[in-house]
């Protein structure tokens, strides 16, 4: 397990973009120590951040082509919009897998 700033900076994301990504569900803690409030991400979840970064810039490139879309909203709002419909698309995935 890696502390917030090790994982930080193994995966060279913010510490803020780390906390908000937890908040809004798309990369959860993997533990946190109550007694001192630290929080904790596993090696495993490098695997899940990189996914992420790259539904991102997949997001990006796919704003950059869609310019009409991007009017309509904010680039880094799209962009969260598309992760958490993807993140969405590959849980009905599996989901109909079971």
């Amino acid at each position: 397990m890696f502390k917030i700033s090790e994982f930080s900076r193994l995966s060279m994301v913010s510490l803020k973009t780390l906390r908000y990504y937890d908040q809004i569900g798309i990369l959860k803690l993997g533990k946190v120590d109550h007694d001192t409030g630290y929080r904790y991400y596993s090696a495993d979840q490098l695997l899940d951040l990189n996914r992420i970064l790259q539904l991102q810039f997949q997001a990006q490139m796919q704003s950059q082509s869609e310019k009409t879309i991007i009017n309509v909203l904010p680039p880094r709002r799209l962009q969260l919009k598309l992760l958490l419909f993807n993140k969405n698309k590959l849980l009905l995935q599996k989901t109909n897998r079971a």
